[in-house]
């Protein structure tokens, strides 16, 4: 049975992400997305909902506040920058 608050971050997203050999991202609400920050990051005027650790495979466990049994959560890279979205299908 798959975990349905875990995500994983390709590698190649990674790489060209601010989160590069990250291990801790700030999970922040930006608009109606899910945004990572790599936790050195300034993160002031950020709406951050939590603090995880990513492991060794790209994977993060998403907090609780955020999560709906029905929901798929899909990373994408924008301007270096990895947000989650809702798949809608």
């Amino acid at each position: 049975m798959a975990n349905l608050n875990r995500i994983t971050i390709p590698k190649e997203l990674s790489k060209r992400s601010s989160l590069k050999e990250k291990d801790k991202v700030a999970i922040a609400i930006k608009g109606k997305d899910i945004l990572l920050i790599p936790e050195s990051e300034d993160l002031e005027g950020v709406k951050i909902i939590g603090i995880r650790k990513l492991d060794d495979k790209g994977r993060i466990l998403l907090p609780p506040s955020i999560i709906e049994m029905s929901s798929k959560w899909t990373p994408y890279l924008l301007d270096g920058q990895i947000y989650l979205t809702k798949d809608l299908s």
